[in-house]
């Protein structure tokens, strides 16, 4: 009899750990996800990167500022983009810098008025996002960039960036 009892009472404590066990394994399987998530994009963002730095530039152009960051844009929740970019200094005309550029895979903008003409890059479109210098603050500025979504890639991985 006392043997039941105990199997009884076993039984009923494993019955009600059951459920807390449950949640623990999901809270373990999203924190995972969200974890190996964040590890492929740093990967993916770690190859823009590195093919970001094989693009020459002009050389009198001195990198004042670079960043590189994995953005989920608002309204998209179907990828990712990974923006490499380099604010540069120049002297010169404009026309001679696109004329450079014109057959690299990066895209150029002139800044104007410490903003870039056009501002869609999620915060990056002023000069007080680059922490950038007061020494710098009144030469000319253009920001060349790379910005890839993965859209086509069936192996990118959302999971709301980060």
């Amino acid at each position: 009899m006392a043997l039941k009892r105990i199997f009884w009472r076993r039984a009923i404590v494993a019955l009600a750990l059951a459920p807390v066990a449950l949640i623990c394994l999901l809270i373990g399987t999203l924190v995972s996800s969200f974890h190996k998530a964040h590890i492929m994009n740093n990967q993916i963002l770690s190859e823009h990167e590195q093919e970001f730095r094989k693009i020459p530039h002009p050389t009198d152009t001195p990198v004042i500022a670079f960043k590189s960051k994995v953005i989920r844009p608002t309204g998209n929740g179907s990828n990712c983009f990974y923006f490499i970019g380099e604010v540069r200094r120049f002297s010169g005309n404009r026309s001679n810098l696109a004329a450079f550029y014109a057959d690299k895979q990066v895209q150029l903008h002139f800044f104007e008025n410490k903003q870039r003409d056009r501002s869609y890059l999620y915060g990056l479109d002023q000069l007080s996002n680059w922490d950038i210098s007061e020494t710098h603050s009144s030469k000319n500025f253009y920001l060349v960039y790379t910005l890839d979504s993965r859209y086509d890639d069936d192996n990118s991985i959302d999971l709301r960036c980060h």
